[in-house]
């Protein structure tokens, strides 16, 4: 009986011996089974991710051409109906029965017109391509990029810095903009930009010098546009930007609202060399504030005309924008701009007002009622030849 007792526990002690390997060989390949399994999980993720990038990035290409080409066509659109309008009264005109010598010289200045407005729907054609094109190059390089990584998410964020680049910055916001996506060989030109908070794009005369874009606010050159206007037409902009213009009160306040501006004021006498005045800081209010001018920090180190807009003696900073039909000046008893036949920030008159009657020499060595261009601090009678002011970002809010 102890005999068999003893076998029992001996077959016993060697069946749990000879289990302990086998024990530790299973729990191995449980080990070797979870590991290959978060592996194999983990490639799955990766490659779910490659994939639905390349899905994105494919669509996110497509978009930004139709984005692109539907502003081409737009553009396109806009211009063939200006050039229709030119043709039509082209036409109209070859059909009245004014006289010859009229007619030749309304001709002449219809085809001009035709001519700058063909140069002008190139260049910004061209503009639109090279744009279109450097998206292209920039999206196709990511998508190579994400075909040969193990890793895409790694380029997540510059696809979203790249998608948010084009998204606000697709149309320059001001003439610096448009210098800095397209180095321009070009001394001026007009172009398409859009302010960060206007509802749809403008087009804006640009000078570009010393890698600068300044965006012209207003040009006076030969007395051919009316500036004695009202409120709206201030508020909306007027003339001509090949020639003379305002810009427009509402597009001024939209572009210095996006950050902080310079302006320049350059003034051609009739009988002396281009003189300037160009402060640090200045912007306008909405039509609610009636346009208030905020000048200030007047640069009288580069500064040749004198400071004729934020002077002790006539301070414009914080002056409402006046007309003839709305009247804001500080003056109770008189309306500036009805008298001075213009439209300015007027206080009780004025030290400055560049909107007034274009007035031709030798009269404007003598303007007595001083009705023109004048800019005081350079010479109180003195109507000027040429005006243009000018404004450039310092810095975006």
């Amino acid at each position: 009986m102890h005999k068999i007792s003893f076998a029992i526990l001996i077959c016993f002690i060697i069946l749990i011996v000879d289990s302990i390997p086998s024990i530790h060989l299973h729990s191995n390949l449980n080990i070797h089974n979870k590991i290959h399994s978060r592996l194999r999980r983990r490639e799955f993720v990766q490659e779910e991710v490659r994939k639905t990038m390349l899905n994105y990035m494919t669509s996110l290409k497509g978009e930004i051409t139709d984005i692109v080409i539907e502003e081409m066509i737009n553009y396109y659109n806009n211009q063939r109906i200006k050039l229709y309008d030119l043709e039509k009264e082209l036409f109209n005109i070859k059909n009245s029965s004014l006289p010859i010598q009229n007619t030749n010289q309304i001709l002449n200045n219809l085809i001009l017109r035709l001519s700058k407005e063909q140069n002008l729907f190139a260049l910004n054609i061209s503009l639109i391509e090279y744009k279109l094109k450097n998206l292209t190059i920039i999206l196709n390089n990511l998508l190579n990029e994400l075909h040969q990584q193990q890793k895409p998410i790694q380029h997540v964020r510059r696809l979203v810095s790249t998608k948010q680049d084009f998204q606000y910055h697709q149309i320059p916001i001001d003439c610096d903009d448009v210098y800095s996506q397209q180095p321009s060989l070009v001394h001026e030109g007009i172009f398409r930009i859009k302010p960060r908070f206007a509802s749809e794009s403008f087009d804006v005369k640009c000078i570009f010098e010393n890698n600068i874009g300044w965006t012209v606010i207003q040009r006076r050159i030969n007395g051919t546009i009316d500036f004695y206007r009202g409120w709206n037409d201030y508020k909306n902009g007027f003339g001509d930007l090949q020639t003379e213009f305002w810009l427009g009160n509402e597009k001024i306040h939209l572009l210095t609202n996006q950050g902080r501006y310079i302006l320049r004021i350059d003034l051609q006498p009739w009988n002396s060399p281009t003189h300037i005045a160009e402060y640090g800081k200045f912007g306008l209010d909405n039509e609610n504030q009636n346009y208030k001018i905020h000048i200030s920090q007047f640069r009288s180190n580069i500064s040749t005309a004198g400071d004729s807009l934020s002077s002790l003696w006539d301070n414009t900073n914080g002056i409402s924008f006046s007309t003839y039909d709305r009247d804001n000046d500080n003056l109770f008893y008189d309306n500036c701009a009805l008298t001075y036949h213009g439209a300015w920030w007027f206080t009780n008159c004025f030290q400055s007002h560049l909107n007034g009657a274009y007035i031709r020499s030798p009269l404007a060595l003598q303007n007595t009622p001083r009705n023109g261009l004048h800019w005081n601090t350079y010479q109180l009678y003195h109507s000027m030849k040429q005006t243009t002011m000018r404004i450039r970002r310092q810095s975006t809010y």
